[in-house]
């Protein structure tokens, strides 16, 4: 799954054990990834970048140019 998004937010839900390889980046805002390993946040002084791995094969990658990025995979 791929998603760019100029401005607004972007919000996933979906099975932890579905997903391999996740990347998040937000050029102005948050990111936050919930799942059974905890919860993380995206490093970055104004943009945000986060990196996962996670059981599964299927591959996330989402963008955003000014918003947040929530990622909750249960």
């Amino acid at each position: 799954l791929n998603v760019d998004v100029g401005v607004g937010d972007i919000e996933v839900t979906g099975e932890w054990t579905a997903f391999g390889s996740l990347r998040a980046d937000s050029g102005v805002g948050e990111v936050t990834l919930r799942s059974p390993d905890g919860r993380q946040r995206g490093k970055g002084f104004v943009g945000r970048e986060l990196a996962s791995t996670g059981p599964g094969a299927a591959r996330l990658r989402l963008d955003v140019g000014v918003g947040d990025v929530t990622i909750v995979l249960r």
